[in-house]
């Protein structure tokens, strides 16, 4: 069985409160709840993605063990509830509470938490009573997700703010402090009835049109329209156009989600491919051909620029230490044309291959590039120079 997965923006607002709390408030019960540890997590997650539940439990543990005592982490607890309900971004779930019942927002309760996690049957509804005030639910599948409880209470707490017109109590039941992760937490919510009559059927049944539409809506935009969920039509209905024109809408935007996964596919497959392309060039470009006993010749063809001088050391003082070379030759024949930057790359170079313990010459300074290096007043006076790659070969023979 597969773990079970919460969206990341919940680990993003738990992050962010005990970051807010301090390196020296959070207990290090574990990697996990380390704060440098919590901030590289934090960089990760998105409202998208789906993360373990336990990452989430975790993190709520260093939040509770950082309280002093079980007021001080209830308090904690529900804070991070109320940071993952406000701050969400999700314009169309606004719009759903703010025509909700209290009644029909129990009702929905089970497909609101589903929505923030991939757990299925969570939320249980063991009681809705409109004319009274009341409704008791619970969250009966907890399965180790360690102080949920006070987090639920602040997370229902800041949904029912949306609410217009009236003010819902929250209350929990089955977590302490010593027993964060009961088989199931109750909720009780209270309402004060206003003995009005009840809501005509119809209306009734067109507003719980709406907020199923609208709860859809939310849904697609929280999964950045990469699937098409189908609004289901309960008998007629005069919101049966309006209905059938967002089917279609989410049907296209679901399409083009598909389209631009396609894409970017593509597109990465399509970087990776140059990339093996460019590799495959450095490599060309850089060809490190041995010559004698322990010497190593590297001919430059074309224009240097500074990641090609780079690659070029670096793939030269490689060879050199794989080979165990003594002596480097850089021909530069094929380079018609020198200014002070290229030159200074050779400078390094030679540096670079002296500190390795070898010698360094370069050899193919052609009449026309020694004239404008004279002019320019560059010092090459650390590099060894010969005319051709013959006579810088010569030398090194000699000398041996």
């Amino acid at each position: 069985m597969s773990a079970p997965l919460v969206r990341g923006r919940w680990m993003t607002q738990t992050s962010e409160l005990i970051q807010s709390l301090g390196p020296n408030d959070v207990a290090r019960r574990d990697p996990l709840t380390r704060l440098e540890e919590l901030t590289q997590h934090a960089s990760t997650f998105d409202h998208n993605g789906w993360y373990p539940r336990r990452i989430h439990a975790d993190m709520l543990g260093a939040l509770a063990a950082a309280s002093a005592g079980e007021a001080a982490a209830r308090v904690l607890l529900e804070r991070a509830g109320q940071a993952v309900a406000t701050r969400a971004d999700d314009q169309f779930l606004r719009m759903a509470l703010k025509i909700m019942s209290p009644a029909l927002f129990v009702r929905s309760l089970p497909r609101l938490w589903g929505v923030e996690h991939q757990v299925k049957d969570a939320f249980v509804i063991d009681a809705c009573e409109p004319e009274k005030g009341r409704a008791a639910v619970r969250l009966a599948r907890v399965d180790g997700y360690e102080h949920v409880g006070p987090v639920v209470v602040g997370w229902i707490r800041a949904l029912l703010a949306e609410l217009s017109g009236t003010k819902v109590v929250v209350s929990d039941a089955g977590w302490t402090l010593s027993n964060p992760a009961p088989r199931e937490v109750s909720f009780e919510l209270h309402w004060t009835a206003d003995g009005a009559a009840p809501e005509p059927q119809e209306e009734q049944e067109i507003r719980e049109h709406i907020v199923d539409g609208l709860l859809t809506l939310s849904e697609a935009q929280r999964d950045g329209y990469s699937s098409a969920p189908v609004l289901l039509l309960r008998g007629p209905t005069p919101l049966k156009v309006i209905f059938a024109w967002v089917n279609e809408m989410l049907i296209l935007l679901a399409a083009e989600y598909e389209q631009g996964v396609a894409f970017r596919r593509q597109l990465g497959e399509k970087l990776v491919t140059v990339e093996q392309q460019r590799a495959a060039i450095r490599d060309l470009s850089t060809p490190i051909i041995e010559v004698w006993n322990g010497v190593l010749c590297l001919p430059v063809v074309g224009v240097i620029d500074t990641v090609r001088s780079v690659d070029m050391t670096t793939t030269l003082l490689r060879a050199i230490v794989e080979k165990d070379a003594r002596y480097a030759i850089v021909d530069i024949t094929g380079i018609e044309v020198m200014d002070t930057r290229t030159a200074d790359h050779f400078v390094q170079m030679a540096k670079a291959v002296r500190l390795i313990g070898s010698r360094y010459a370069l050899a193919g300074v052609s009449p026309e590039i020694a004239q404008t290096v004279v002019r320019m007043g560059v010092d090459l006076d650390e590099l060894t120079t010969y005319r051709n790659l013959r006579e810088a070969l010569q030398a090194w023979i000699q000398r041996t």
